[in-house]
């Protein structure tokens, strides 16, 4: 009885220590759209790696958007370390198993990049791994950023009481991230699986985080 009760107390032990194991494996940033309370003006993805343009109002708003976000991502509880942070460029990485990118300019690898372009049409531009996940982290700038609305968004600078359309969800209500349903499919840190999920942007609601619903900017 004794080594079957011991048995269950190392068994119990293992999941807890595999669960702490996966909780380290998974990274995430503040979605920059959702910080700078804007969609981007640019985007893509490439082979690794996604990337995002926010344009500013001025080049002194650009300034501090990045300088404030950069911060924001240097703080512990990421878990991300520095490896560049100069005045317009700040690289991240970090110790789990995530795909690196690598900068021609310092020969480092990263999995996060920030650069300013305050000088060259006031945007910030941000690369991230495919394996961090861009997420509503709860995190709000103390003052709105000046931002610069995409042509087709329908909607002003970020802060505003506009009536237009919410230029996250372009006036549907719906989460973008999946469309209104909820659930996604996510990757599943360490394996090869895709799992069917609550919606980490709208926490399964189905509604715009940014408008809560409203379609309204």
């Amino acid at each position: 009885m004794k080594k079957f009760v011991a048995l269950c107390v190392l068994l119990a032990m293992l999941c807890a220590w595999t669960s702490m194991a996966w909780a380290a494996a998974e990274y995430c940033i503040p979605d920059p759209r959702i910080y700078f309370g804007v969609e981007a003006n640019e985007s893509g993805v490439k082979t690794d790696e996604q990337w995002m343009t926010i344009k500013f109002e001025t080049e002194e708003e650009c300034n501090r958007a990045f300088r404030e976000y950069a911060e924001l991502l240097k703080e512990d509880r990421f878990g991300f370390r520095v490896i560049t942070d100069d005045e317009d460029r700040v690289l991240l990485d970090c110790s789990g198993s995530i795909r690196k990118m690598a900068d021609s300019k310092s020969k480092s690898d990263y999995v996060i990049k920030v650069i300013n372009f305050s000088e060259f049409g006031a945007a910030i531009q941000i690369n991230v791994s495919l394996d961090v996940a861009l997420e509503d982290t709860g995190d709000r700038p103390e003052t709105a950023y000046r931002t610069v609305a995409p042509k087709n968004s329908g909607s002003g600078s970020s802060g505003s009481s506009s009536e237009n359309d919410c230029s996250w969800c372009g006036g549907s209500g719906n989460c973008r991230n999946c469309g209104g349903s909820g659930r996604v499919y996510n990757w599943l840190s360490g394996t090869r699986e895709y799992v069917n999920q609550n919606c980490r942007d709208c926490s399964g609601t189905g509604r715009c985080f940014w408008c809560r619903g409203s379609g309204k900017g």
